[in-house]
């Protein structure tokens, strides 16, 4: 019988409580070290009376932890903050090393902390990081009764209170908690509309939302799970029109972590609302236009969303640098050659959707059908319009044909 080998590196979660209020497992763990990595702040957090070499990270992060991977220096401590695997550094050293090769001792995390001071449940309560990241999943969650914790750094108020204005929340109550559970603990409320001028580094932010829009619900809501208005898009016109890119959406599955190839993309409007629906994947805008790359660029800023990459090439030679995807969409002029060869790329299990208006296009789609299976719909649309101060009446628009196949 062989016995499991010991875990060289040791990940021991601590607070501003310090040593003494660390689990005695944790605390042995570091009296028997050999080394220990952490931030200046946290050594500060330890007795003088230990024996490890205590060392800072080197800037880039990665690089450190990499040789130290390589290393395996045994009875190896990392400091990190509260839950290791909370926004911490756990969740970056498990890129590079196994499990297996570790132990994670976690102590109590600031959002646990914080939630204790507000009376906030775990179910009832999204946890967002903002500390050097994209606010697109802050805008993602801004809706009527949200509770929001956010982690923030020092740029992070002005943008929570940007994200309020713009989605017509401004009347939230804020709660700002810094240095919990330290004599230097702080604890403030406001609203968006009186908020301080800035708040301490690496805080929490708590944003309560408000149980109402004021004045009026905003146009791009990201929070919705339904497709975006055309008007929250800059476009030349040439656009998938959002109840056709509903049922697109629908027709696609975006699912967790998954990833989406939108050929032909357009002014992107259907990569940026898969991106926006799976926060945790990405979507790629394959497109040949320079113009219409233009207006992707510009939708991804305007829709705060950063998971969206666009590939400025003609398809198919733009599908060789890419990563497998899980589902394609295929939204313009389709050529019989690019769709197969994007099939060939498509993951088992993944689904391509094809929209086609002209005779050519919906010829391929039939192709496709008989080749490859699915399902063939005919769609067709028709908006009511004005046609005089009195009278109303349905304009058509062109008939649209979807093929839609999963693949074994």
């Amino acid at each position: 019988m062989t016995s499991t080998p010991q875990p060289w590196l040791t990940v021991v979660g601590i607070t501003l409580e310090g040593f003494a209020a660390l689990h005695p497992r944790a605390r042995k763990a570091l009296e028997t070290a050999t080394s220990i990595r952490a931030s200046a702040r946290q050594i500060e957090l330890l007795p003088a009376s230990l024996h490890a070499r205590c060392q800072t990270w080197n800037v880039p992060l990665t690089d450190d932890i990499r040789a130290l991977a390589k290393k395996r220096p045994p009875q190896t401590c990392v400091l990190a903050t509260g839950d290791p695997l909370a926004y911490g550094i756990a969740t970056t050293l498990l890129r590079h090393i196994p499990l297996e090769d570790m132990m994670i001792l976690p102590q109590l995390s600031s959002f646990a902390s914080a939630r204790a001071r507000l009376g906030w449940s775990v179910q009832e309560t999204t946890h967002v990081s903002l500390h050097g990241r994209n606010p697109q999943h802050l805008y993602a969650q801004l809706a009527p009764k949200n509770k929001l914790l956010t982690l923030c750094d020092k740029h992070s108020l002005a943008l929570v209170l940007t994200a309020l204005k713009q989605c017509c929340l401004a009347h939230s109550r804020l709660t700002c908690l810094a240095n919990l559970d330290s004599p230097e603990e702080s604890v403030r409320t406001f609203t968006a509309q009186k908020a301080p001028s800035g708040i301490p580094p690496l805080s929490l932010l708590a944003i309560d939302c408000a149980e109402s829009f004021s004045p009026s619900p905003p146009v791009a809501l990201l929070s919705s799970p339904a497709a975006l208005p055309d008007d929250a898009f800059h476009h030349d016109g040439t656009i998938t029109k959002q109840s056709i890119r509903s049922l697109t959406l629908m027709a696609l599955m975006p699912l967790a972590r998954q990833t989406l190839w939108d050929i032909g993309s357009g002014c992107g409007t259907v990569a940026l609302e898969w991106a926006r629906l799976v926060p945790l994947g990405s979507s790629f805008a394959i497109e040949r236009d320079k113009k219409r790359c233009q207006y992707i660029k510009k939708n991804k800023d305007s829709l705060h969303i950063d998971n969206v990459h666009l590939i400025e090439g003609q398809a198919p030679e733009a599908f060789a640098s890419l990563p497998r995807p899980d589902a394609i969409f295929f939204g313009g002029g389709i050529a019989q050659a690019t769709l197969t060869r994007a099939w060939q790329h498509l993951a088992p299990q993944g689904r391509m959707v094809a929209n086609a208006v002209t005779l050519e296009s919906q010829h391929t789609l039939l192709q496709a059908h008989q080749r490859y299976g699915g399902t063939l719909e005919q769609w067709h649309h028709a908006p009511c319009h004005k046609i005089s101060p009195s009278y109303h009446a349905f304009h058509p628009q062109r008939s649209l044909v979807q093929w839609r196949a999963h693949k074994p």
